[in-house]
């Protein structure tokens, strides 16, 4: 077994009449897998079948040759093609085509932006879902088109079985991509947000910053549930009350945040004129409990886990 995620690229490189060692170095300069020879054959045979009166007068480097549009057409190379030797084989509407190429190009050029790419897809996850894991927890504003022609021309694995993907897997020479299909292809322990984050789509933010960003969407969390569900705001409460002693441990900046301590507990009151509140003292520097201090009816030294907004 021999598997190509970039086949029509080869197709690209095979239909100007480039040698074998010509393919493999183009291939390597933009950051794709060199073929072996045996496949280099079967590409060659598999265009003679197809393409016969074409390839009978196949020769190695004929510069300047002329490729029927036909058979572009027939490799599903078109735009790309237009895009590396002839900008006649655009269409009329594919006025914007060169730059996304270009930008996929680019994209496949930078580790950072095409390891992710590549784990996602070998994990089964489709490119509209992809593009959203990577425009909304990066940050970016990568067009659709960037996606589906990153993916035609350079990591095409959405036809493949979970076996095929499985022997990519064994064979990939990079240590570390290796392990991150590995973790992808876990069907056992297989956790999207896991594997999302361990891609890093998640900024390097430091620790108070960090629960700053949870502190206030408990915060948030609270205001919005408080009267629909007083029950899941009390455990939101809880879990602001808790961050807000670990932030004074960090900052003494705590204007905000004591503000909206302050809102909580008269929120809880008026949701529940008899509900037990717990009580921060701001002046207490002591480590117990992050400084909070539990009244009867709402356990504060329970876990809680914030998962993705949910608790």
């Amino acid at each position: 077994m021999y598997l190509v995620p970039h086949k029509r690229y080869v197709y690209l490189l095979f239909l100007r009449r480039l040698p074998f060692t010509t393919i493999n170095e183009e291939l390597v300069k933009i950051g794709l897998h060199p073929i072996t020879e045996q496949f280099y054959k079967e590409v060659k045979s598999d265009l003679t079948e197809l393409l016969p009166l074409y390839m009978a007068d196949y020769k190695v480097v004929v510069a300047g040759v002329e490729i029927p549009m036909e058979v572009v057409d027939q490799m599903g190379i078109r735009e790309l093609y237009a895009y590396k030797y002839d900008k006649r084989y655009f269409v009329s509407t594919d006025n914007d085509v060169e730059f996304y190429i270009d930008k996929a190009l680019k994209t496949l050029s930078n580790p950072n932006n095409a390891v992710p790419l590549k784990v996602l897809a070998m994990a089964g996850i489709d490119i509209p879902e992809i593009e959203l894991y990577v425009n909304s927890r990066r940050g970016t504003a990568l067009d659709t088109r960037v996606f589906e022609y990153f993916f035609k021309y350079f990591f095409d694995v959405f036809d493949w079985t979970f076996e095929e993907r499985k022997y990519y897997q064994k064979v990939e020479p990079n240590s570390d991509l290796k392990a991150l299909y590995d973790h992808a292809l876990d069907t056992t322990n297989m956790d999207i947000n896991m594997l999302v984050w361990k891609l890093g789509f998640y900024p390097d933010v430091s620790m108070h910053e960090m629960l700053s960003n949870i502190f206030t969407e408990s915060y948030y969390l609270f205001k919005t549930t408080k009267k629909r569900n007083p029950d899941q705001a009390q455990k939101w409460a809880s879990t602001a009350m808790r961050l807000f002693g670990e932030l004074k441990e960090m900052d003494n900046k705590q204007d905000t945040t004591l503000s909206m301590l302050e809102d909580i507990q008269l929120g809880m009151r008026s949701v529940n004129p008899n509900a037990d509140i717990p009580v921060f003292d701001p002046d207490n520097d002591d480590d117990d409990e992050s400084n909070v201090v539990a009244k009867p009816g709402l356990d504060t030294t329970k876990e809680i886990e914030i998962y993705n907004g949910d608790l």
